[in-house]
């Protein structure tokens, strides 16, 4: 499923994904297992690589709560 999100006043497609490798970018890393929301393109791209996999809404707020 895709979301907006507002990002300087720019309407942004994005994707909840839990990350099946670690992830690196200027901010960090994430490590496998994470689950973060990504713009569609990177998502896509992340999960054709087989790096993610789509989460669906109600899984992905349990996994937050526990």
């Amino acid at each position: 499923m895709a979301d907006k999100a507002k990002d300087d006043d720019k309407a942004v497609a994005t994707q909840r994904v839990k990350l099946l490798s670690y992830l690196s970018g200027k901010d960090g890393s994430l490590p496998p297992g994470s689950v973060v929301d990504l713009e569609l393109s990177e998502a896509t791209r992340l999960i054709e690589l087989g790096a993610a996999v789509e989460v669906k809404e109600a899984a992905a707020d349990e996994e937050k709560k526990g």
